[in-house]
């Protein structure tokens, strides 16, 4: 079997269900629209603001924050309803089947994980908004790898996994997440509440602790089957 049969067969062993949903059937857009991404933020945008003025977009920028919070705070709280009101934890790293029924937790949790990954592509914007504010010392590499790299993992992952194992990186990201941005929404109404924020220093910590228990669950799945 050539490397692409083995490419393809491995994107279409996740659940049929789930492989057809909006930019998840799609083998092609994911990755376009992550590179128009890196395209814009690293060329087209700093050109075209070259010789203008930085926008002020304080309040869109508030908006913004705490929209995604909401739709976070929306997605953890669904995933943990999941969790602690049917027998889906005994699922975790267990193999299921997705039940086409909108009420049944499988297809409450897949549908939780897809919203999660949609939201990243959402989250481009944390980079324009960079762009058209001319901060471009914090467009770093390792900021514009991490959101053009998170829409693809998601939808890899959307393809492939056909465990409740989703619901682990899920619940962890929705809650990582729901602290970020409410930082940025605080950090945008401006200096007066920028400087009540101390626990921005343990945001990146946050983040990195965040990783060891999906780790761990990924390592349970692989032995196990």
């Amino acid at each position: 079997m050539s490397f692409t049969a083995h490419i393809k067969e491995a994107l279409d062993s996740g659940d049929p269900l789930v492989r057809k949903w909006f930019m998840v059937e799609n083998n092609y857009l994911p990755f376009v629209l992550c590179a128009l991404y890196v395209f814009f933020v690293k060329r087209l945008g700093p050109d075209l603001m070259k010789n203008r003025k930085p926008f002020d977009l304080r309040s869109v920028m508030i908006v913004y924050n705490f929209s995604i919070v909401c739709v976070y705070i929306y997605c953890l709280y669904g995933l943990i309803h999941v969790l602690t009101t049917t027998d889906a934890i005994k699922y975790v790293c267990s193999p299921f089947d997705l039940k086409n029924n909108p009420d049944h937790f499988t297809y409450k949790a897949a549908t939780l994980c897809w919203i999660i990954c949609i939201v990243k592509y959402a989250e481009f914007a944390d980079t324009v908004f960079f762009v058209l504010r001319k901060k471009n010392n914090l467009i770093t590499n390792l900021h514009v790898i991490h959101h053009a790299s998170l829409p693809i993992i998601g939808w890899i992952f959307l393809r492939t996994e056909r465990n409740a194992f989703q619901v682990v990186p899920g619940v962890i990201n929705s809650f990582v997440h729901v602290i970020m941005y409410t930082y940025y929404g605080l950090a945008a109404i401006g200096p007066e509440v920028q400087k009540h924020l101390w626990w921005k220093k343990h945001l990146t910590k946050l983040q990195m602790v965040s990783f060891l228990p999906s780790k761990y669950c990924n390592l349970q799945h692989t032995f196990v089957f």
